[in-house]
């Protein structure tokens, strides 16, 4: 079992390809000019699932949502960073 949170994206909010989404402090530039996720963030990246309404997560069917591994880094929705401990306001 893994620890974590599930962002529901029923309307397609988040997209991992975007790199400009994540915050500032998360991306570093290749060499190649090419950004990317800092090698130190990649275990937090947002992964893609799929969630049955009995909380099952599954391939086909199902709510489209984003797990995020371990604490509540930023909110996808409105990109806020927060604090791995105390408390933030997303709005």
């Amino acid at each position: 079992m893994k620890f974590g949170f599930l962002m529901p994206d029923a309307a397609g909010i988040w997209n991992d390809a975007e790199i400009d989404r994540y915050p500032e402090t998360w991306v570093e530039e290749r060499a190649d000019g090419e950004w990317r996720i800092k090698s130190s963030y990649r275990k937090y990246v947002p992964q893609a699932t799929k969630v049955r309404p009995d909380g099952v997560t599954t391939t086909e069917g199902g709510l489209r949502a984003w797990f995020i591994p371990g604490s509540f880094r930023f909110c996808l929705g409105c990109g806020t960073t927060h604090a791995t401990s105390g408390r933030t306001r997303c709005d």
